[in-house]
């Protein structure tokens, strides 16, 4: 429920957020019972049961309380920490480079043939891994179909085309070096990346 109100689309932290979600939950029915515990009516107890019930009952709901709130904090710092509000992640700069080279020689590769309508991607350079564990938990993806396909769309209004992508490629370099080759078939353009 937790992943679904806030419409999580990443893909190592998934787990990660359902299972505070989990926790949340937890430490919320616990501090209900408590509440529901100090509100217990104490007129059916006698004598110094009645109050011994009672302190314990509000010293659990404070407990709780004070628990949840820690724990509630603890979260919110270290969800700050990690964030790209106050960390750099060159995954995502990498990422930035290669998928704007890319972008820019495809374009440039169908510029140069105006009358075909076919592009095939060979090598699309689909995802980073450089073998840190931060990569492996951002997920960092690189170009997709759809993303070829849009920045194509967006270049060439005017013209209809029939992008595919034929195979995807890892990065496993920080910086690297790929170069790419556009080659005129009878049907269309192939386009593709070499690493």
């Amino acid at each position: 429920m937790f992943c679904a109100v806030l419409k999580v689309a990443t893909l190592g932290w998934l787990a990660y957020f359902s299972l505070i979600g989990v926790a949340l939950l937890l430490a919320a029915g616990i501090e209900g019972a408590v509440l529901r515990l100090r509100h217990v009516d104490l007129a059916d107890l006698r004598g110094p049961g009645r109050r011994v019930v009672g302190r314990l009952a509000t010293i659990c709901g404070t407990l709780s309380s004070a628990l949840l709130l820690v724990g509630l904090l603890v979260y919110a710092a270290s969800s700050l920490w990690a964030s790209a509000l106050f960390r750099p992640y060159p995954q995502w700069q990498v990422a930035s480079d290669v998928e704007a080279r890319y972008m820019q020689a495809l374009t440039a590769c169908v510029a140069t043939t105006p009358e075909v309508s076919y592009v095939s991607l060979q090598q699309v350079p689909g995802s980073f891994e450089d073998g840190s564990a931060d990569t492996v938990m951002l997920g960092v993806t690189l170009v997709e179909q759809y993303t070829a396909e849009s920045a194509l769309r967006l270049a060439f209004p005017l013209r209809t085309l029939n992008v595919h992508a034929d195979s995807f490629a890892t990065l496993h370099e920080p910086a690297p070096n790929v170069q790419f080759s556009c080659t005129r078939l009878p049907q269309g353009v192939e386009f593709a990346a070499a690493y």
